[in-house]
C-alpha cells in the first residue's frame, strides 16, 4: 500500500498535479420575501420571547429574508484520477426581520441565527485541464446553531434585545457542479452552483425552514 502511495504521489508530482487542494468560500443566495410559517409564530410567542412576558404574537408584514452570510475552509483530497473528497468548516450567518404585534402592541422584530458546520462532498471529475476544472459534487452539511438573537423596536424608541441558545442540529444535502480557473498552478477562482434541501431539524424558524430548497 505504502508503494502504491508512493508511486501515485511521485505520477501527480510529475504530472504537476497536486494530490490536494485547500479552498476558501463564500455562499450565497438570493434574498426574498415571503410569509412567515406558523412554526416561527409559534417559537416566538411560546418559546424564547415567553420568558420575557410576551403572550402573544401577531405577525403583520411579510418577512423579509436578508442575504446569507457563511465563510467556510475545505482540504480537497485526491482518491484517484475520477474522484475526491472534501471536508470542512463554515459559518453561517442567518437574518430575517418583520412587523408584529406582540401584547397588542407594535414591534419591528430583527432574528440573527449563527451557525458553525461541517460540510462533506464528493467530487467527481469531468474536465481536468491544465488550466480549467469541470466537476460535479454530492455531499452534505450538519450544522449547530450556536446562538439566536431578537431586536424588538418600537414606535415610542424602545428597544429589547434577547440572546437565547439554539438545540439541535441543521441536515442538509446537495448536488451540483462546478468549475475552477487556475491562474498558476498554485491558485485559482472556482463557481459551484448547487441545488440544496434543508432537512426538518427542529431548529428556529428562518428561510431554510420556510423555503427549504
Amino acid at each position: 500500500k505504502r508503494a502504491v502511495a508512493r508511486d501515485y504521489m511521485e505520477e501527480v508530482h510529475k504530472s504537476g498535479r497536486r494530490a490536494y487542494t485547500l479552498a476558501v468560500a463564500s455562499n450565497f443566495i438570493s434574498s426574498s420575501g415571503a410569509a412567515i410559517s406558523p412554526q416561527y409564530l409559534n417559537y416566538m410567542s411560546m418559546g424564547s420571547l415567553v420568558a420575557n412576558g410576551v403572550h402573544s404574537v401577531e405577525q403583520i408584514s411579510k418577512t423579509q429574508y436578508s442575504l446569507p452570510i457563511n465563510f467556510g475552509l475545505q482540504a480537497q483530497v485526491r482518491l484517484n484520477s475520477l474522484l475526491s473528497v472534501g471536508v470542512g468548516v463554515s459559518y453561517t450567518l442567518l437574518k430575517s426581520k418583520y412587523e408584529a404585534l406582540i401584547n397588542k402592541k407594535y414591534y419591528r422584530l430583527k432574528q440573527h441565527l449563527h451557525y458553525v458546520g461541517g460540510p462533506i462532498n464528493l467530487y467527481f471529475r469531468l474536465i481536468d485541464k491544465s488550466n480549467f476544472y469541470l466537476y460535479a459534487n454530492l455531499g452534505g452539511s450538519f450544522e449547530k446553531g450556536i446562538s439566536a438573537s431578537y431586536k424588538l423596536s418600537s414606535y415610542d424608541t424602545a428597544v429589547y434585545e434577547l440572546d437565547g441558545d439554539m438545540g439541535g442540529i441543521q441536515y442538509s444535502g446537495n448536488i451540483g457542479f462546478g468549475m475552477e480557473y487556475k491562474f498558476i498552478p498554485q491558485m485559482g477562482i472556482y463557481l459551484e452552483p448547487n441545488l440544496v434541501y434543508y432537512f426538518n431539524s427542529e431548529m428556529p424558524a428562518s428561510i431554510r425552514t420556510d423555503q427549504p430548497l
